[in-house]
């Protein structure tokens, strides 16, 4: 599973979503939109208008959530342990 966190600078719901991610042991990428604009392309491209944007990539398919959710961090966490 490949998880992707797309942020920006002074985002307050990207460090309570970077924060849960890791508190549950999720690994993850953490990509910050400003600094790279294929990454606010992509994330356009989504369909999301603002981050935290949450990429999460497996090999039955992907899909992503935008805003943080401590419900689908905790989803997350179980996919990551086979559950």
């Amino acid at each position: 599973m490949t998880v992707i966190l797309y942020t920006q600078p002074g985002c307050g719901p990207c460090v309570a979503q970077a924060r849960a991610l890791t508190k549950h042991g999720i690994t993850f990428e953490t990509v910050n939109i400003r600094e790279t604009p294929e990454a606010a392309e992509r994330i356009a491209a989504l369909g999301a208008t603002s981050t935290p944007v949450i990429e999460v990539t497996t090999p039955l398919g992907s899909w992503y959530w935008a805003g943080f959710s401590l419900d689908k961090t905790k989803h997350l966490q179980q996919l990551q342990n086979g559950q």
